[in-house]
């Protein structure tokens, strides 16, 4: 290790079945992007990640609601993962 390590994570990495953005999107699923962390949470001292790439409001309501149940999720399970493959609270 190099020193403390902070993660940020942005989820516009992730694929659309993942997560919702509205601009150019990954191709990482978010198993994928769990797999990555948990290498990095092994091997480094991580004092503290966030998770970034809420997607921006739009006038679609439907779509809106869709994608922030989407979103939620993918907080939700990162937060989850984290939680349980580390000390971090």
């Amino acid at each position: 290790s190099n020193g403390p390590v902070y993660i940020s994570i942005d989820k516009d990495v992730l694929n659309p079945a993942s997560a919702a953005t509205n601009w150019d999107q990954g191709s990482l699923s978010l198993w994928e992007l769990e797999k990555l962390l948990a290498v990095i949470l092994q091997k480094e001292q991580v004092v503290g990640i966030d998770i970034c790439g809420e997607c921006s409001t739009t006038l679609n309501l439907f779509e809106e609601k869709r994608e922030t149940v989407m979103d939620s999720q993918a907080n939700k399970e990162l937060l989850r993962f984290i939680r349980s493959s580390s000390g971090l609270q």
